[in-house]
C-alpha cells in the first residue's frame, strides 16, 4: 500500500497536469483582480480548486500533509476581544500547530467587547502563547495587582520585564477608571493560571528586527 503523503504527491502532480490542460483549452468563466497593474486575469480551474480544498483540507487530511514536519512559524494575532470562535477559525486557516513548533503571539487586548473572554484566556496558558498586554488587558491587571497584591505576586511570572511596570511602587498604579460590570464579574471569576498568563503579558517585544506591541508602550 502507497503512504498517505505518497499518494497526495501522485493526486496533485495529476491534478496540475490536468488542469493546466483545462485552463488552456477552457473558455474564461471567472476573473480576479490581478497582483500586477490592476489587470485582471483569469483564475485557473487548478486555484479554484485549491481554494475549494482549503475550506476542508483539515477534514479531508487529517494526517497534517499539507505542511512540512519541519516548517516551524511565528503567528501573531491582534485584538482577540474575546472572540474565542473567531480566533479558532482564524488559527485553524493558518494551520496552526502547537505540537509542530509553531509560536503563537497574542498583541493586546484578549478581553472585552465579545463573549468568550475566559477561553481566549485558557487557550493562551495552556498553548503557552505570548502575550504583549493591550490597553482593556491592563485595566483588569492593574485592578488585580490594586486589589489583591499578595496574590498578584504569588502568580507574576518573575522573568517579565513588565513587573517594574505592573508592581510600580509610586503609588499610581490604581485604575485609571472604574471598571464597568462586566469586566468587575470576568475579573473575579478568573482562576489562578488565567490571571498567571495576564500577568505574562509583555509591554513590548523585539522579534528580529521587529518591534511589537499593541499601540503605545506605557511609561
Amino acid at each position: 500500500l502507497m503512504r498517505p503523503r505518497r499518494v497526495l504527491v501522485v493526486l496533485l502532480a495529476f491534478a496540475i497536469v490536468f488542469n493546466v490542460f483545462v485552463w488552456i483549452t477552457d473558455s474564461p468563466d471567472e476573473t480576479n483582480l490581478g497582483l500586477m497593474g490592476g489587470t485582471e486575469r483569469t483564475k485557473s480551474p487548478f486555484e479554484k480548486m485549491v481554494t475549494e480544498l482549503s475550506d476542508v483540507k483539515g477534514r479531508l487530511l487529517p494526517f497534517g500533509l499539507w505542511r512540512s514536519d519541519f516548517e516551524k512559524r511565528t503567528i501573531i494575532v491582534g485584538d482577540v476581544h474575546a472572540c474565542f470562535d473567531e480566533l479558532m477559525t482564524l488559527l485553524n486557516r493558518c494551520e496552526y500547530s502547537a505540537s509542530r513548533g509553531d509560536r503563537l503571539i497574542f498583541i493586546g487586548d484578549l478581553i472585552g467587547k465579545g463573549p468568550k473572554p475566559r477561553h481566549v484566556l485558557q487557550y493562551g496558558f495552556q498553548r503557552n502563547a505570548t502575550c504583549i498586554v493591550g490597553n482593556h488587558d491592563l485595566l483588569l491587571i492593574e485592578w488585580f495587582v490594586t486589589t489583591f497584591p499578595l496574590r498578584a505576586h504569588k502568580l507574576m511570572d518573575p522573568t517579565n520585564p513588565a513587573n517594574s511596570f505592573y508592581f510600580r511602587e509610586d503609588g499610581n498604579y490604581s485604575p485609571t477608571r472604574r471598571l464597568g460590570s462586566d469586566y468587575l464579574h470576568l475579573a473575579r471569576s478568573l482562576s489562578d493560571d488565567e490571571w498567571r498568563f495576564f500577568l505574562s503579558c509583555r509591554l513590548y517585544m523585539i522579534l528580529e528586527d521587529r518591534f511589537i506591541s499593541h499601540k503605545n508602550v506605557p511609561s
